[in-house]
């Protein structure tokens, strides 16, 4: 006998910068307009496929802003749709849920494989997660060209508060300094905004002694 069909299914992807992450985002939008998704994307509004809150929060307030965008929330009120429809019966009536989460600069990615595997999977929920990197020279030309031609990116002092562009040599400098062990080792290290890059630094180099 075939496997029954999924209850729900999510795709959990941690969008790591300057990855292609992007064309992921917009493929689920256009799959979200077809009604055949929903996209939990992290954008500005401006940004195709962007939805940055939970459930819950857009239908009490509409779009709201990112810093309210908690990616672990939104895959708790989904599992508690998915269960409630399973209840009702509704499940076989109409197509599964189906909802793509992204991660990019907020939420732990940890976190959200810790609560798949907890809740989602035990539940008969298909999860699929994914992470996508790309050649490092690449990836940091990508940097540069997005980030280091910005006119305030180097060379601040007390008498040149605007600063300036940055050459390709400080713009590597720089981000080296910001992201220890390489960007996408930081990142995937679990590395954000508010932690020391010492305490990741350590996770990262661990992570690549392993690999």
């Amino acid at each position: 006998n075939p496997p029954p069909p999924p209850a729900c299914t999510a795709v959990i992807f941690r969008h790591v910068q300057k990855t292609g992450g992007v064309s992921v985002r917009d493929f689920f939008a256009k799959l979200e307009r077809d009604n055949e998704w929903r996209s939990y994307a992290e954008g500005p509004p401006s940004m195709l496929g962007s939805r940055r809150c939970a459930p819950s929060m857009e239908r009490r307030r509409g779009r709201c802003s990112v810093y309210q965008l908690s990616p672990l929330r939104i895959l708790e009120e989904l599992a508690t749709e998915c269960a409630a429809s399973q209840l009702r019966g509704r499940a076989a009536s109409r197509t599964p849920l189906k909802a793509f989460v992204e991660l990019h600069n907020r939420g732990s990615y940890s976190a959200a494989l810790e609560f798949a595997e907890r809740s989602l999977r035990p539940a008969g929920w298909r999860v699929v997660t994914a992470v996508l990197l790309r050649e490092p020279v690449a990836q940091l030309a990508s940097w540069f060209l997005f980030d280091g031609l910005r006119s305030d990116r180097c060379g601040v002092t007390p008498k040149n508060k605007r600063g300036r562009a940055c050459t390709a040599v400080e713009y590597v400098e720089k981000r080296a300094a910001r992201a220890p062990g390489g960007l996408q080792a930081f990142l995937i290290a679990g590395g954000n905004k508010t932690e020391p890059p010492a305490a990741v630094h350590a996770r990262s180099s661990a992570l690549l002694e392993r690999s």
